[in-house]
């Protein structure tokens, strides 16, 4: 095995050694030199191999045509031959004496002559100089001049070894013209039975036949002898001719007598067994011209079929041989013409195919090199080239996106690097910075660009000189140490905190192993400091928290308290650390509570309510507990931290605060704000049950007089009391509550007869009515009360609220110390109170409302000179809608305010048109509701727009009632000062009505009383409004105010209140309230001393209109 290996490894070097010429040759050629060698190569082997092919069958046509050439002169000396023998047996006949043969001798000797001739034309020179032509030429000259002469014996061996020569010749014949060559089979067969089996058999019969003429005269034993063994010796060439002539695969064919080699055969055994048979038997009665007849005939059919058949045949295949070869070399050179044109043709589109893709990839890899890595090769061909290109591309393209994912990584690398903040540089071993991040920049404040060009010695210019001497001195020492250099710079920032740095540096080593420069690494650790200073802070606070706080592991093991939870709870460190906070378990929460807390914790990781716990001592307290899970870097459990503060006194602090929120403080009752939820509940329940329940709602009865009265603190005990006899009203299933100020509710739940609820509101009647005896007083009050019922008329909260409202109301219209019961009908006035108020927000815009003014007349005179401005409201529905009813509306909804400021401004107005068209100096009193004095509302500033008008104050006077004065707001004393000394009128109205202190009077200074209409209206002579009246008007005389009586409307009260000394009269005996144009022609025939009376009409009641 190992003799084999070395043998084929010898044999690898071998041939390795054997091509290395060739390899070499090609290693130095270019590709187009090396397809223009292969090509020259293959072209010129092509080349010699057509001519070599061309050469072989010009050779083998022209041998074809020698062999025919060589056929006929063959055939010539086949001819002679034959002629010889029969001279021969001629010859011998006439030496014989046979009769008559002298004249045939002669016909055979000119026959011999002409094949003589014949052979000597054709011969070629080569063989006629050859001295067998000669022999044979002299040989027959001497036989032709000895002719008869010679002696039997003679003759006979003369001319058969003339004959002999003349077989020899046609050897050289047959030689010369390459007929003992044949390249077939059928022809060497022919040839053979051409040039030697018939013409040697022939040639024996031609002996035996001048042997047998001799005999047959002398009948001598000699001749008898030669003559049989002649005639044995044909036996051997007619047996080779009869076994070559079936291996001719060709049928022999003839250019005269057809005679198969069968029959020749056949005739020459014949005349041989006939002839023998004679001779043996010595009784052969032939005589000598008869054989020599019958042998001439055998020899000359032999010669026919020698020339005819053979020699024909042989001729015949020896012509479709050339015939082919011509064939064959007209379609070689056609061939081999087309074949090389199409070797040319391809080497030549292989030379350029892959010339063109040779120089296609060197063009596209030059581009590549040249940085091009777009370039690609494009190849139309399928070769190897193409497989070269295909794969220069997929690695171009793996390259570009090499250099693509190169860039990006680089990119994405200056990125990191850039973004890191971590500053990062490279420095030359001189100082000079050749690298540096944005981070380092941003650290040291400096630009780029600033940072990469200056040269180490300029660093101070950029770094200033102390960082810049301490850079360049770490410098020295890094490049001195073979571990990193640490060092810490301060760099100082406008209006910041400086950066504090730490800064490594490392040397940085070649693939040789020299240093080149250093790489440094900047960390901002101004953070880390604080941080630092955080965490002792932080432990400073977790020493001293009063707030408890705990850490435990995963396992839930304490590891560690702070001081505060030993306080708390009495334990001390030694006596936790390792220990389940289970220990402070009080046992109060439930197994599914702490289910519910793990629970939570494990979702969210954090957890915080109210727990229950104990102290070391067994004390329990409430704490109020928040855990905080830290989890790893793989979000496992790392720690859990809670904080807990015992809330003990919070809770106290909170349940007071809870019952303060939800009970008055005052009472000890139920607020609005428990009610209401207790309201909630129990419609909810009520609901849930079928059953019913009453809301009662309670307001005390003139309870604002009491208070403002004898004070605050007797009105808050006067509550205190209501409320607990209220509550001793109802069941212990029912609810009182105070709802603010004297308003009270009570919830009646699960009523089953409305007559309980009957005696419960009497019951609570009867109950307020009773005197309260407070501070050795004793007072009376009543309370009104309005009863609703669910879920008869309402089912929510708020509609209940507002029912009892409603009904509560109605119980007071009706005249107070009742209960009323809700109706449909106050649903309806409330909806009905509703829409008038959102009429009323759209008269004023829609011109709806207007200024009516009723005068004021000077009782002693007669004169008008002041008038009241009355505002009506005539709304496209309803009609007019009495002041009563929407006034009230105006100050509920604020709308007074504006409504107010308007009616202000057309009195204004309609003053300076009385004063342009008349000339009048007419004084207008307007109304001015107390909502109107507060100061949170934004209004009209009166005193800036008489201003603004050019108007005196004293055309204006200001209407008041007791109650603005009552209220004794600082703002609102200020205002009417503020009208006072601009010089408006103040003129208290309805006085009497109210409380009607003097200390008011005395106080505020006013200009005007108006006595209220409701004295006047019933005044007569001794009456006790009568002398109210009076009472007023001298009170106001002493205090030096005028004093004027609203609603006159008979003479009689006129002449009363003169003869009292009243100072103004108003009212329908003068006028009602009128349009200010009908004002304007009231004014001017006033001014004309018309009666006033008579535009008095009868029957007309002022009291719908005044307000």
């Amino acid at each position: 095995m190992c003799d084999f290996k070395r043998l084929w490894i010898l044999q690898g070097r071998f041939v390795k050694q054997l091509f290395n010429p060739a390899i070499n040759l090609m290693n130095n050629l270019s590709y187009p030199r090396k397809l223009i060698v292969l090509g020259g190569l293959s072209l010129l082997s092509l080349l010699i191999v057509s001519i070599s092919l061309l050469v072989y069958l010009s050779g083998s046509i022209s041998t074809a045509n020698q062999q025919l050439e060589g056929l006929k002169q063959a055939q010539k000396t086949s001819s002679l031959i034959q002629s010889l023998q029969q001279h021969r047996g001629m010859s011998a006949a006439v030496i014989a004496g046979v009769d008559n043969s002298a004249d045939k001798q002669m016909s055979v000797n000119n026959l011999a002559n002409e094949n003589f001739l014949k052979v000597r034309e054709g011969l070629p020179s080569e063989l006629k100089q050859a001295a067998k032509w000669s022999t044979i030429q002299e040989q027959w000259q001497y036989l032709e001049a000895k002719g008869v002469s010679l002696a039997l014996d003679e003759s006979f061996n003369l001319h058969t070894e003339l004959i002999h020569n003349l077989n020899s010749l046609q050897l050289q014949v047959a030689d010369h013209y390459f007929l003992l060559v044949m390249d077939d089979l059928d022809s060497y067969y022919l040839t053979n039975s051409f040039l030697f089996t018939i013409p040697i058999t022939l040639e024996l019969l031609g002996q035996a036949r001048a042997v047998g003429v001799s005999y047959l005269v002398n009948k001598d034993k000699k001749s008898r002898e030669e003559m049989v063994s002649l005639l044995s010796n044909t036996i051997v060439p007619l047996d080779v001719f009869k076994e070559n002539l079936p291996k001719v695969k060709r049928e022999l064919i003839s250019n005269g007598e057809s005679l198969s080699a069968q029959e020749l055969s056949q005739k020459i055994e014949r005349h041989i067994k006939f002839t023998l048979d004679g001779v043996l038997a010595d009784t052969t009665s032939l005589s000598s011209l008869e054989l020599y007849n019958q042998s001439t005939y055998v020899i000359d059919v032999g010669y026919q079929f020698l020339d005819n058949s053979l020699s024909f045949t042989l001729s015949t295949l020896l012509r479709s041989r050339v015939k082919q070869a011509n064939t064959q070399l007209i379609v070689s050179i056609g061939f081999s013409s087309a074949l090389f044109l199409i070797v040319l043709y391809f080497i030549i589109g292989l030379y350029f195919s892959t010339i063109r893709s040779i120089n296609s990839l060197t063009q596209v890899t030059g581009k590549f090199y040249g940085g091009d890595l777009d370039a690609r090769v494009t190849l139309d061909t399928h070769d190897e080239l193409n497989n070269i290109a295909l794969g220069f591309n997929e690695m171009a393209t793996s390259f570009q996106n090499l250099m693509i994912d190169k860039e990006e990584i680089s990119s994405r690398l200056r990125a990191i690097i850039d973004n890191s903040p971590i500053g990062i540089w490279f420095t030359g071993i001189d100082g000079r910075y050749h690298f540096v991040n944005k981070t380092f920049c941003n650290l040291a404040g400096i630009q780029e660009e600033d940072m990469l060009n200056t040269p180490s010695a300029n660093l101070a210019l950029l770094l200033g000189d102390e960082i810049a001497h301490h850079c360049l001195k770490s410098d020295r020492a890094a490049l001195a140490q073979d571990y990193p250099h640490v060092s810490y710079e301060t760099i100082p920032r406008l209006n910041a905190k400086p950066y504090i740095l730490e800064i490594t540096k490392v040397k940085l080593k070649n693939a040789q192993g020299d240093v080149v420069g250093l790489i440094g690494i900047s960390k901002d650790i101004t953070n880390k400091r604080q941080q630092e200073e955080d965490l002792k802070l932080a432990d400073i606070v977790y020493q001293n928290s009063s707030e408890a706080m705990m850490i435990t592991n995963s396992n839930n093991e304490i590891l560690a308290i702070n001081p505060a939870l030993s306080e708390i709870t009495g334990y001390s460190s030694s006596e936790l650390i390792g220990k389940n906070p289970s220990i402070f378990s009080s046992g109060k929460q439930s197994t599914e509570f702490y289910q519910s807390m793990w629970e939570e914790i494990k979702l969210t990781g954090t957890w915080q309510g109210e727990i229950w716990n104990t102290k070391k001592n067994g004390g329990e307290f409430p704490e109020w507990l928040s855990i905080n899970t830290i989890y790893d870097d793989y979000g496992n459990v790392f720690r859990r931290i809670a904080l807990f503060s015992d809330i003990t006194e919070k809770k106290k602090k909170d349940a007071l605060i809870l019952r303060q929120a939800k009970y008055d403080s005052l009472t000890n009752l139920p607020n609005r704000i428990m009610f209401i939820d207790r309201l909630e509940q129990e419609i909810k329940v009520s609901q849930r049950k079928r059953q019913k329940f009453a809301l009662i709602f309670i307001d005390l009865d003139n309870f604002k007089k009491i208070n403002d009265t004898r004070g605050h603190v007797y009105g808050d005990a006067l509550l205190i009391e209501a409320g607990k006899r209220i509550t001793h009203c109802i069941r212990e299933v029912d609810s009182v509550a105070r709802l603010g100020g004297d308003e009270f509710t009570i919830l009646l739940s699960d009523i089953a007869d409305i007559h309980n609820v009957e005696l419960i509101c009497q019951k609570v009647l009867q109950a307020l009515s009773q005197p309260f005896y407070i501070s050795k007083i004793y007072t009376y009050i009543s309370a009104s009360l309005g009863v609703t019922i669910y879920p008869n008329d309402a089912n929510s909260t708020l509609e209940l609220l507002k029912n009892a409202d409603q009904a509560m109301y109605l119980a007071k219209n009706l005249g107070r110390n009742r209960f009323c019961y809700f109706t449909a009908s106050m649903q309806e006035q409330a909806l009905d109170h509703l829409e008038l108020m959102d009429d009323l927000r759209e008269a004023i815009t829609l011109n709806q409302l207007v200024v009516f003014y009723q005068p004021i007349v000077d009782l002693k005179t007669g004169v008008i000179s002041k008038a009241e401005a009355l505002l009506r409201w005539k709304h496209p529905t309803r009609g007019m809608v009495s002041p009563a009813e929407f006034i009230p509306l105006a100050e509920e909804s604020g709308l007074i305010i504006e409504i107010g400021d308007w009616v202000f401004k057309q009195t204004v107005q309609h003053i300076i048109k009385c004063k342009e068209q008349l000339g009048l100096d007419i004084q207008i009193s307007v109304n001015k509701s107390p909502v109107q004095f507060r100061e949170s509302i934004d209004q009209l500033d009166w005193l800036s727009y008489l201003a603004e008008n050019q108007l005196p104050g004293d055309n204006i006077v200001i209407e008041i009632t007791e109650g603005l004065l009552m209220n004794n707001h600082i703002s609102t004393m200020e205002r009417l000062s503020k009208f006072r000394a601009a010089g408006v009128g103040l003129s208290m109205d309805d006085f009497g009505t109210g409380y009607s202190s003097l200390s008011y009077l005395k106080k505020f200074a006013l200009d005007y009383l108006k006595i209220d209409q409701s004295f006047t209206r019933n005044i007569t002579p001794s009456s006790e409004d009568m002398i109210l009246s009076e009472a007023i008007i001298t009170m106001a005389q002493k205090l030096g105010l005028k004093v004027i009586a609203e609603g006159i409307e008979t003479e009689e009260q006129k002449d009363l209140l003169i003869n009292a000394g009243c100072d103004y009269g108003q009212g329908y005996y003068f006028s009602k309230p009128i349009p200010g144009e009908e004002f304007l022609r009231l004014l001017t025939r006033s001014s004309c001393d018309l009666d006033m009376n008579s535009m008095l009409p009868a029957g007309i009641n002022s009291q719908q209109f005044d307000i």
